[in-house]
C-alpha cells in the first residue's frame, strides 16, 4: 500500500468541484469543492504501480504535519502484515505545524513571526524530515522524499544532522524535473515573499486554467517524472 503526504499539490487542489463526493478513509484530509485527489499525480502514480493508497494530504500543510500523519497512521492503522511505502511530498520549509494543548486545536502557519531567524525553519524542517524517515524505518515503510515545487533547502553545515539522504528522489523539485523550470526558486526567497504569484503562473500550460496549482496536464506530467525517477532508482 502507498502513503502520500504532503500539501495542495498531491491532494489536487483547484480541481474539486462542489459535486465531489470522496472517501475519507482514503482521503482523509480533502477539502471538498477545492481539492480532488482522483485526479492528482499521486493517484496516477499509485494506480501505475497497481497499489492501493491513501493520500493523507492537505492544503497549505507542513512538513511536520505530514510527520503527525505518519505517527497517527502508525498507532492506528498500520498493520505488519501489508508492505507500505510512503511518499513524503515535501513543501516550503518555512510552513509550520504544532498542536495547543492550552487551545485544543491544530494550528498551522507560515510566516517569520512564530519562529525567530530563517536557519530554524530550516534546522526544524531538516529534524521533522529526519523523524519521518527514522519512523519509517523503525515500522518497516519503504520511505520516499520528493520535494515538489521548491528545492530542500540543506546547508552544508547541516550535513551532519542528516539521515534521510538514500530516501531523497531528486536533488531538485519534481517541478523542475518535470518542466525545465524554477517554479518557486527555494523557501527562502518564498519566506521573503518573493513566490511566483498566481498572475504570473497561471497562463502556463500546465497550470492554465487553474490559478497556481497544476491541471490534470500537469498532473499527469508530474506522475510520468516521479514514475521514471522511481523506476530509475
Amino acid at each position: 500500500m502507498d502513503l502520500w503526504f504532503g500539501d495542495s499539490w498531491p491532494i489536487g487542489s483547484e480541481l474539486g468541484t462542489t459535486n465531489d463526493i470522496f472517501d475519507k478513509s482514503i482521503f482523509p484530509n480533502v477539502l471538498l469543492g477545492r481539492d480532488n485527489p482522483l485526479k492528482a499525480f499521486p493517484h496516477f502514480v499509485s494506480t501505475h504501480r497497481n497499489t492501493p493508497y491513501i493520500n493523507f494530504s492537505r492544503g497549505s500543510s507542513s512538513i511536520e504535519y505530514a510527520l503527525n500523519q505518519l505517527l497517527k497512521f502508525c498507532k492506528n492503522l498500520y498493520n505488519p502484515k501489508i508492505k507500505y511505502t510512503a511518499f513524503l511530498c515535501a513543501t516550503a520549509q518555512n510552513r509550520g505545524f504544532g498542536v495547543s494543548g492550552e487551545l485544543n486545536k491544530e494550528l498551522h502557519y507560515c510566516n517569520t513571526r512564530n519562529k525567530t531567524q530563517y536557519d530554524l525553519f530550516i534546522y526544524d524542517s531538516i529534524i521533522a524530515l529526519n523523524s519521518f524517515y527514522t519512523i519509517c524505518y523503525m515500522y518497516k515503510i519503504e520511505c520516499h522524499i520528493v520535494p515538489i515545487f521548491c528545492n530542500l533547502i540543506l546547508p552544508e553545515n547541516f550535513s551532519e544532522l542528516i539521515l534521510f539522504n538514500d530516501a531523497l528522489l531528486t536533488d531538485t523539485s519534481l517541478v523542475e524535473e518535470t518542466f525545465k523550470t524554477k517554479f518557486i526558486e527555494d523557501a527562502l526567497q518564498y519566506i521573503d515573499n518573493e513566490k511566483l504569484t498566481p498572475d504570473l503562473c497561471s497562463h502556463l500550460d500546465w497550470i492554465t486554467p487553474n490559478k497556481i496549482h497544476p491541471n490534470i496536464i500537469g498532473h499527469r506530467k508530474l506522475a510520468y517524472k516521479l514514475i521514471e525517477l522511481l523506476e530509475n532508482r
